[in-house]
């Protein structure tokens, strides 16, 4: 149902009306050029890409009902919602879909005006994705949440996000702002080197492996770094508090405090210098509020930095406040 056809097409007029996009199989795929092949090299070498500019007379509302869509290597299925296409912007309003084995909804829009670079507004709602297929289909997951990659199950989420696209129309990652939260019920993060270098330190097999039961982690992303707030989880009966951050270059940087009963520390480098020290030293550590003899926990800090390939943890015993740093005390007392 479109108004004024002749107009826009003659004289430059505004285009009004409302459609249906409506679709069993949409392939979008089809729409894009080959990445090597002849046609793409062409143009590469003729002219630079450029990104798609909306023109601001085109003022209209498209209802869509599309069964499958395939897009890159994701398939989005049972999609509904509205597109409202005015003043050289195209946004979405609750927009619902199902991928990876759960459903999201959408709210947001894209930008672009003739000769800058194109801009977009998202907050979105997941519920129910696979942890797994989501960090290997989605660039943007994989820089917010490099960690997926290490837990199996489910997550939820919600997220506003906004910035520059490149002329791939993919986020450019530098200039994103963002907030939200990532919420798991019943997942297993594994073989996630910086926890295995934390968890060295307890004796319990168990610790290897952590599960995030009933967990909701926020976060905020500027200027290409994504911050965690802190957060509280469990391993065992062991309470760890963590927070940190990381880079667009996968540098890290947290923190992972915990009381941790005495009983269950490793024999490791840091009881050896305890032991080594305690008669030397507890006079030292009453006057901080540490009293090895009697105390029943040890607080610990956990700083972890380097990157996630190959990180670095440094282990900083503190005092009874959580916050007092102790370790040099205890190293030149020793």
């Amino acid at each position: 149902n479109l108004s004024n056809i002749l107009g826009y097409i003659l004289n430059d007029e505004d285009l009004t009306g409302s459609m249906k996009l409506q679709s069993d199989f949409l392939d979008l795929n089809q729409l894009m050029l080959p990445e090597n092949g002849s046609l793409a090299k062409t143009i590469a070498a003729d002219q630079e890409l450029e990104p798609i500019v909306i023109p601001e007379n085109i003022k209209l509302s498209i209802d869509t009902d599309i069964k499958r869509l395939n897009y890159d290597n994701i398939e989005i299925r049972d999609i509904n919602g509205v597109i409202n296409v005015n003043d050289g912007e195209a946004r979405m309003k609750d927009v619902n879909a199902k991928a990876f084995d759960g459903q999201f909804q959408l709210n947001g829009g894209y930008v672009s005006q003739e000769g800058e670079t194109p801009k977009f507004d998202l907050a979105y709602g997941i519920k129910n994705f696979d942890f797994g297929k989501t960090f290997e289909k989605i660039n943007t997951f994989r820089f917010l949440a490099p960690i997926g990659k290490y837990i199996n199950g489910n997550f939820n989420s919600n997220l506003k996000i906004s910035g520059d696209l490149t002329e791939s129309l993919i986020p450019d990652f530098k200039t994103i702002d963002a907030e939200g939260f990532v919420e798991t019920f019943d997942a297993l993060l594994s073989d996630f080197k910086p926890m295995e270098l934390v968890v060295q330190y307890f004796k319990e097999e168990s610790a290897r492996s952590l599960k995030l039961k009933d967990s909701r982690n926020w976060f905020s992303v500027n200027d290409g770094v994504v911050t965690i707030k802190e957060f509280d989880q469990k391993i065992d009966d062991i309470n760890l508090k963590i927070s940190g951050s990381h880079s667009l270059d996968q540098e890290i940087n947290y923190l992972i405090k915990t009381k941790l009963p005495k009983e269950k520390l490793s024999k490791t480098g840091v009881t050896d210098i305890i032991d080594e020290g305690l008669s030397n030293i507890n006079t030292q550590l009453n006057k901080l509020g540490f009293n090895i003899d009697n105390g029943k926990y040890i607080n610990l800090n956990f700083v972890i930095t380097g990157t996630i390939n190959k990180p670095k943890v440094d282990v900083r015993v503190v005092g009874m406040d959580g916050e007092t740093d102790i370790t040099d005390v205890v190293k030149d007392e020793i």
